[in-house]
């Protein structure tokens, strides 16, 4: 809390809220987002945004005082937690090769979700399916180049690969697990 000269206002306990300004990644505020000010400073130890964005702001508000607003600043992913399929559900024709209607993309993310790039030498991965027939893998949309045991890597500096499946029977569910680097 300040006064008009900029000055701290040390006996000040005012409750102060925070609050996303500009978004431009749409992510959330976790956290206490409302505290008293102590000696006439609040502090939010426990405030997260969960998504990616260059340019997000925060606000502070104490009801009757003039709000602020804080330089902008940027949210990077974290480092590489899990895989996540960023392909909607689908169901794929028994024995065909559909093409771009069959692909399935595995990403690399952080924890939240995010999009993150693979290091030096990449990610490889393994996939799997709950089908009670045969799946082959695929690394291309033209079911061409078997991925031998489902094995695949996501290429240092990016973050995802697709593939291709083909199937005598119905896909059932598909999943993909990180293989420990080296």
């Amino acid at each position: 809390m300040q006064d008009a000269f900029n000055n701290t206002v040390t006996s000040s306990t005012a409750s102060i809220t925070v609050a996303i300004g500009t978004n431009p990644g749409g992510g959330t505020l976790s956290g206490t987002t409302t505290v008293s000010a102590t000696g006439g400073v609040a502090s939010f130890p426990t405030l997260s945004i969960n998504l990616v964005g260059v340019g997000y702001t925060l606000t502070a508000s104490s009801a009757p005082l003039t709000g602020a607003t804080s330089s902008a600043f940027n949210i990077g992913p974290a480092g590489a937690g899990r895989l996540g399929f960023i392909t909607p559900p689908r169901t794929i024709t028994a024995g065909a090769c559909a093409g771009a209607a069959s692909v399935i993309t595995v990403q690399l993310q952080d924890s939240l979700g995010n999009p993150v790039s693979a290091s030096a030498g990449g990610q490889a991965f393994t996939a799997a399916s709950s089908s009670t027939g045969t799946v082959t893998w695929y690394t291309d949309a033209s079911c061409t180049a078997v991925a031998g045991g489902g094995a695949f890597t996501i290429a240092a500096a990016t973050n995802s690969v697709t593939s291709s499946t083909r199937t005598p029977r119905r896909v059932g569910r598909s999943s993909a697990s990180p293989t420990p680097p080296v």
